[in-house]
């Protein structure tokens, strides 16, 4: 297969329009919400474009560069680029569905002299929770739904600024909260893996937070993250973790006899949040 890249232009807006909705409706149907029934086609897209024009017209003139991927004049892919902090970052690539395949083959051949190498989601989670970053549904939202504070980004609101989106909301939860994301790691290696929800324990078994993620590190040791008490996610504090959410510690000490097995919290101690590298 041959195909031509070059710059795009505001005649490309339809044509990265049809890439993006095609692009979307494939990811919905890989994790079930769409069928190949519901794949849009040119008509339908064609009579709500006028909605998207804007969107579309936006994210074309922020690019830093935007580019077009065109096999014999039909648009099969779009990327664009923006400068942050005056480095050039790559923000948006998106290829139809249909050549997914042939562009994934390709990117590994290209990049098979410089290492390159498929990473799957599973390899990505645990790189994230190793640099104490979040992931929405864990760290962020989910059923405690915690904000931007509670995952340890609350620097980043700009409280001082007099009105924005939110701010009433922020402040007014700030007053209550009193926990905080941290990150933990295991003492040993060989133990259970930690889930989310699991029970995070102190030293004198006071119940002070739940486990959000946790992942093999590159030393071979449990490494996570947890919303504890703020006074508890304080590095080199020791914590104790009930993996798998135990229904039952066993037997009562009284009814002990030789041999018997109690279940026991799992020793972790509190980490700097991201690693220093």
């Amino acid at each position: 297969m041959t195909f031509t890249i070059r710059p795009g232009t505001r005649e490309d807006l339809f044509g990265i329009f049809v890439v993006f909705q095609h692009a979307l409706h494939g990811l919905y149907q890989s994790i079930g919400q769409a069928t190949s029934e519901d794949k849009p086609n040119l008509e339908n897209l064609s009579a709500i474009f006028d909605y998207f024009r804007v969107f579309t017209e936006y994210f074309t003139q922020t690019a830093d560069q935007f580019w077009v991927a065109e096999d014999q004049g039909e648009i099969i892919g779009f990327s664009r680029s923006m400068i942050r902090d005056g480095i050039r970052q790559l923000s948006e690539l998106f290829v139809h569905p249909d050549q997914s395949v042939v562009f994934w083959n390709a990117i590994l051949e290209k990049g098979k002299d410089l290492g390159l190498l498929a990473c799957g989601l599973g390899a990505r989670d645990s790189l994230r929770t190793e640099a104490g970053l979040p992931l929405y549904g864990h760290e962020m939202g989910g059923e405690m739904n915690l904000g931007v504070a509670d995952a340890g980004f609350g620097s980043y609101v700009k409280t001082y600024k007099p009105w924005f989106i939110g701010r009433s909301a922020f402040v007014e939860k700030e007053k209550s909260r009193t926990g905080v994301v941290a990150r933990f790691r295991f003492t040993e290696k060989a133990v259970r893996m930690a889930h989310n929800g699991d029970p995070v324990l102190d030293k004198k078994g006071r119940t002070i937070g739940v486990v959000t993620s946790c992942a093999v590190d590159a030393e071979g040791f449990l490494t996570g993250q947890a919303y504890l008490d703020e006074k508890s996610a304080v590095v080199d504090t020791p914590i104790f973790v009930f993996q798998g959410k135990p229904q039952s510690y066993g037997k009562v000490p009284n009814d002990l006899t030789l041999g018997d097995k109690v279940t026991l919290p799992t020793p972790a101690v509190v980490v700097s949040r991201f690693p220093k590298l």
